[in-house]
């Protein structure tokens, strides 16, 4: 029996079909060259109690922001979107992005974590998951730790707690 705990969430969610094409730098053909897939776009919000009208977000709003989107990506390059610091578009990177476009639609629904998956075949996904209205990717910059010395010094100079953590927007 697993020590794991569960927490309990209320959760609706909604999908979309896109058909969208990428590329996968260094990889041999087809996916090093462009090519297309059939994704389904799936968005699930969660929240630990129902707002005041019985409901986790407004599946109505949930659903534009998705169909939205869906319809930005439609026979588009997910490269030319979605791709940021010459990073491939992986099933991870895309659901990481979608995350980033839902996270406001969401939030202003009444939704508050917000879970989506990727799917590029009928059996394989990539998912992101977290709160919504964090600025997804932002981070404090790297220090390159020269000795234990430097590396007291940069302890002083950093508030507890906010060392690898994301900016709220």
């Amino acid at each position: 029996m697993s020590s794991t705990t569960l927490a309990v969430m209320y959760e609706v969610g909604t999908s979309r079909s896109v058909r969208a094409f990428h590329t996968m730098p260094g990889m041999p053909p087809p996916e090093g060259e462009r090519h297309a897939h059939d994704y389904r776009l799936e968005a699930v919000v969660h929240r630990a109690e129902l707002d005041e009208e019985g409901m986790v977000c407004d599946l109505d709003v949930l659903d534009a922001a998705l169909a939205k989107t869906a319809a930005r990506l439609e026979e588009q390059d997910l490269d030319a979107i979605i791709a940021t610091n010459g990073e491939p578009v992986t099933v991870e990177a895309f659901a990481r992005w979608l995350h980033a476009a839902l996270s406001d639609p969401v939030k202003h629904g009444g939704g508050e974590d917000l879970s989506v998956r990727v799917w590029e075949s009928p059996v394989a996904f990539g998912g992101y998951a977290g709160p919504v209205g964090m600025r997804v990717g932002v981070t404090r910059r790297v220090r390159r730790v020269r000795s234990p010395r430097h590396l007291m010094r940069i302890a002083r100079r950093t508030p507890l707690g906010t060392v690898g953590r994301t900016r709220p927007t």
